[in-house]
C-alpha cells in the first residue's frame, strides 16, 4: 500500500509485548491482564507477540529487530497506526534496544504512543521515566544488572510516553536490593500501578 493509502483492515493500534526469559511465546504473564483489559475496552487493536528466543543465553537481538520491523512494516501498510510497548525482564532489554533505534521525531517514534517495561536489566538511575509498583520513586536511584549498555535514550525518557517499572527488592532492575531474579522480580502482574 502506499504511504497515502490506508488498508481497510489496518485497525487503530498494536500492543506489542515482548516475553521474558524462559516464558512459552505468547503475551507475557507481566502484562496478560493490562492486554486484556485494554484490547476488551478501546476497540480497534490487536495484540503481537515478539518473535524470539527469550532463552538464557540473553541474546535478544532477534526480538529487537522483530520490534522495530514490526512497527515500520505496519507504518508502510498502515499509516497512522499506533502502538503500545511493553517488555518483561529480558523483554525490557529488548524493547529498550528498540527504542534506541527508533529516531526522534521519525513516522515511528510518533506513532509509539506508550512503553511500559517492568523488571527492566537495562534500569538506569535519574531517568523520568522511573518509577516503583506503587508509581512512586522509591527505586528511580536504582540500576539494572545491564546498565552499562545503553539505557532509554533522553529524548525517549523526556517524552512523557515511558514508564521504566522497577519493584522495590528487584535485583534484576535494582541491584542495590541484591543482585538477580528473586520474589519481588514477579510482583509487576499485580501492581495495579503496571497493570
Amino acid at each position: 500500500a502506499s504511504a497515502l493509502t490506508r488498508r481497510a483492515d489496518c485497525g487503530t493500534y498494536t500492543i506489542i509485548s515482548t516475553r521474558g526469559t524462559g516464558e512459552i511465546q505468547g503475551p507475557s504473564i507481566a502484562f496478560a491482564n493490562m492486554i486484556r483489559q485494554t484490547l476488551a475496552n478501546v476497540t480497534g487493536g490487536v495484540e503481537y507477540d515478539t518473535q524470539y528466543a527469550a532463552d538464557i543465553s540473553q541474546l535478544s537481538e532477534a526480538g529487537t529487530q522483530d520490534v522495530v520491523n514490526k512497527i515500520n512494516t505496519s507504518l508502510q501498510q498502515c499509516p497512522g497506526h499506533k502502538f503500545a510497548l511493553l517488555g518483561y525482564s529480558q523483554g525490557a532489554t529488548v524493547t529498550t534496544e528498540a527504542l534506541t533505534r527508533i529516531p526522534n521525531n521519525s513516522d515511528a517514534f510518533k506513532a509509539v504512543v506508550a512503553v511500559v517495561t517492568v523488571g527492566n536489566p537495562r534500569h538506569n538511575k535519574n531517568l523520568q521515566s522511573n518509577f516503583d509498583t506503587d508509581g512512586g520513586k522509591s527505586t528511580a536511584q536504582g540500576f539494572g544488572l545491564l546498565s552499562y549498555l545503553p539505557p532509554i535514550p533522553d529524548y525517549w525518557d523526556k517524552s512523557g510516553k515511558v514508564l521504566d517499572v522497577c519493584a522495590h527488592g528487584d535485583g534484576v532492575c535494582d541491584v542495590t536490593s541484591g543482585i538477580g531474579v528473586g520474589p519481588a522480580h514477579f510482583l509487576y502482574t499485580t501492581s495495579q500501578f503496571t497493570q
